[in-house]
């Protein structure tokens, strides 16, 4: 429990991955239990981040143990299969980086409440900004669908903040007035849920909106 707590207070990598072993029967279980189609590495690199979003999250005054509030992230992993079928024909070292680029990226959208910049990104990602450069470019360019919503609509704000691309500007300007204020508001850090509720839109129709939105930017160069 306090290491949770530091956990909480810091947001300390360190913190986290010595969480992440105390709880690591846990999570391999579940990483077993839900590898299918898509590699090992890209289950548990989840899994990691939805540990790691149960550690941030835990409020024992709210009667729950840890380990029932781990179970009910982990269990968000049941999901991944079906949502990213149509990225299994993607060679694994690529899904690899598209789930660390994603990870990266909600951690970061999560702790900055804000949209991170490329260099953010290279600095947690350990590599060049170049690389980081190129991997955006490449999910705004060839749309994947299934299960990358919010990574499409992530690496538009990114392309537009960083790159001034004037493209990705164009087509944010463009967007109606309700998908604009969702797009503004993921990109803030408000997870799909939290905007169901503010807009008092139903989890299908929020789902609906992103995936209109996430296609609005495919094919941007």
């Amino acid at each position: 429990m306090h290491n949770i707590l530091l956990y909480q207070q810091s947001k300390s990598p360190e913190f986290g991955q010595q969480l992440l072993a105390e709880h690591a029967d846990t999570i391999n279980k579940h990483v077993s239990k839900w590898s299918g189609t898509l590699p090992p590495s890209v289950i548990r690199s989840h899994a990691e981040a939805f540990a790691l979003k149960a550690f941030e999250t835990f409020d024992p005054s709210k009667g729950a143990h840890i380990n029932t509030h781990l179970f009910n992230h982990l269990s968000k992993l049941s999901r991944l299969n079906y949502e990213n079928q149509n990225t299994v024909r993607i060679p694994e070292h690529q899904i690899r980086q598209i789930s660390n680029f994603h990870n990266t990226v909600n951690h970061l959208t999560d702790t900055l409440g804000r949209t991170p910049e490329m260099h953010e990104i290279a600095d947690h990602m350990a590599i060049p900004v170049a690389h980081v450069q190129k991997l955006a470019h490449n999910l705004r360019s060839e749309y994947i669908g299934d299960g990358t919503d919010n990574l499409a609509i992530q690496t538009a704000a990114i392309g537009a903040n960083d790159n001034h691309n004037t493209e990705i500007q164009d087509r944010i300007n463009s967007l109606p007035k309700t998908e604009r204020k969702i797009f503004d508001k993921l990109t803030s850090g408000t997870t799909p849920a939290q905007l169901g509720q503010q807009l008092g839109l139903k989890p299908y129709e929020v789902s609906r909106l992103k995936s209109k939105i996430a296609k609005h930017f495919g094919g941007i160069e």
